[in-house]
């Protein structure tokens, strides 16, 4: 038994306090270009803007995961666990926050493709359309700025085709040119976005668009420089045309891309602050508090650890030792248990005795971050632990009792009192009691001494009653002194919550000495060992 007893502490004393990765560092480089390429590899939008008007939270939670395993470098982190490890509220505010995040991420995505010409193609009209409402709806103010730019963009590559310009056309697409390009018709960049900046909708791009490009038409005769005659509606489109793909979509497309860029780069950064606070939450601890309702001997017999499941097998997780109070602080954190797939665990209290460990569990709830514990050691062996001292520390002491003059006569239950103290007691007359208010005294007990002071509560003419002061007796002890027959009892209780109250009941063996049995103070009165109290004066 004790071979295995070593091969199962050899195998705790390996294991850190906390297990390997136990944390999540929170300023770990959080990769956008990572992020990017899930996107680029996962269509995701589709499935989380399929109703523009009501998001799919199940499937944006789930891509903003996704992406923080991508962002961070994370293989296989099982996310779908969080329930089995968060408390309803907790869980709630990382769900809601990964939905943003994933609402986001979407955005993100639909702005990137519409930037592409190929992929903006490619999309049927319901779908842009879909998607542009999406972003006008949920996006940021940046990617709502970046959203108008695309659709004029958008609007502008679909509505004017490649139309020929004749030789008739020559001179009103000349001045037609030279009228946006370096007339009064031109725009710089910055004029061009503070306009796509208040564009809000498809019909007020399309009228925007239309208007400007109607300008040359509605302006002085003077300024436009018409010759040739009159134009008909399909040659002044094409001239129209003519120049939107020539000259202001060359010119615009870079304003679009930096706009989607802008908003992109903002929203990612503010993605990863995200992710960083669901961090310091994953590296939130797991605290519980154990404690051993035992003697404060067996405290040293007794370890205790929190055991969890993973992959069908139990395992010691962290262990610890109890204190001088019997209490015992185990502790780990979320990202720990997410990170290492586990959903059940309780608490191992292990005790060792001669007839080999004894193991108690209690199953704990991984929601709770802080938890309390108790462990209680049946009575039998509590009993049997105070005898067995008795066994093995008497033969160490023998010389500490021989301080207290013939003690070592006196240790056998119910010995007589000496002949005079007995004359004394047949006689009625009073025992000398020599204790003042504050008094010195030697309390031994199995062979273990204790200097101790005793401290008077009450004193009658036929009776002494005070109490014991030390450290490891608790308070609250009631020693009494009977002045006429010399009996002396104290009733004490060791420490820890479920100890039991011991009686000390002795004669007077010799002058201010005492000695007699320890027993349990109840109906059973089970003898523990012996005692012996001298009183040493002031």
């Amino acid at each position: 038994m004790k071979k295995w007893s070593i091969i199962f502490f050899c195998f705790l004393s390996i294991l850190p306090l906390l297990a390997q990765k136990d944390t999540m560092d929170e300023y770990t480089f959080c990769s956008g270009n990572n992020i990017m390429n899930y996107l680029e590899t996962e269509p995701i939008y589709t499935d989380i803007f399929k109703d523009p008007e009501n998001p799919n939270e199940n499937e944006a939670i789930s891509v903003a995961w996704n992406a923080f395993n991508h962002a961070f470098s994370i293989e296989g982190l099982p996310h779908g666990l969080i329930s089995e490890i968060f408390g309803p509220a907790a869980l709630e505010n990382i769900n809601k926050g990964m939905g943003v995040i994933g609402n986001n991420l979407a955005l993100i995505q639909i702005a990137s493709d519409y930037s592409n010409d190929d992929k903006l193609s490619a999309m049927s009209n319901s779908v842009k359309s879909s998607m542009f409402y999406a972003i006008g709806k949920w996006g940021w103010k940046s990617l709502k700025i970046a959203g108008a730019g695309l659709q004029v963009f958008d609007y502008m590559l679909t509505s004017f085709g490649n139309y020929a310009v004749s030789a008739r056309q020559d001179a009103l697409a000349e001045a037609y040119n030279k009228y946006y390009n370096s007339g009064m018709g031109k725009r710089n960049l910055t004029q061009w976005k503070e306009i796509i900046k208040k564009l809000n909708g498809q019909d007020a791009i399309k009228k925007e668009i239309d208007s400007y490009l109607n300008l040359y038409f509605e302006a002085d005769a003077l300024d436009k420089k018409i010759s040739g005659g009159w134009y008909t509606d399909e040659e002044v489109k094409a001239v129209k045309a003519n120049y939107s793909n020539t000259y202001l979509l060359p010119y615009l497309k870079p304003l679009f891309l930096r706009l989607e860029e802008e908003a992109r780069q903002e929203q990612i950064r503010k993605i990863c602050d995200k992710y960083r606070k669901l961090i310091v939450k994953l590296n939130e601890k797991n605290t519980y508090h154990i404690t051993l309702g035992a003697p404060e001997e067996k405290y040293s017999s007794c370890k205790v650890a929190i055991e969890v499941e993973k992959d069908g097998k139990k395992e010691p997780y962290v262990k610890g030792n109890f204190d001088e109070n019997g209490k015992c602080t185990l502790s780990f954190t979320k990202y720990s248990l997410l990170i290492k797939s586990i959903t059940k665990a309780r608490a191992v209290l292990r005790y060792e005795t001669p007839d080999g460990p004894k193991m108690f569990y209690q199953n704990i709830d991984l929601k709770k971050t802080k938890s309390s514990i108790t462990f209680t050691l049946p009575k039998e062996d509590v009993i049997e632990k105070i005898k067995e001292d008795v066994k093995d520390k008497t033969k160490a002491k023998q010389e500490e009792k021989q301080k207290t003059g013939n003690i070592d006569k006196s240790i056998k239950k119910n010995e007589s009192a000496p002949v005079s103290y007995k004359e004394k007691t047949d006689k009625k007359e009073k025992i000398p009691v020599d204790v003042s208010n504050l008094t010195k005294a030697l309390f031994t007990t199995n062979g273990l001494p204790l200097n101790v002071k005793i401290k008077k509560t009450k004193e009658t003419s036929d009776k002494y009653i005070g109490t014991l002061v030390h450290g490891k007796i608790p308070k609250g002890n009631v020693l009494t002194i009977n002045k006429i027959t010399g009996e002396m009892s104290l009733v004490y209780k060791l420490k820890g919550p479920f100890a039991p109250q011991l009686l000390c009941k002795g004669l007077p063996v010799g002058p201010n000495t005492y000695s007699g049995a320890i027993v349990t103070n109840d109906v059973n009165a089970v003898n523990v060992g012996i005692f012996t109290l001298v009183l040493l004066g002031n």
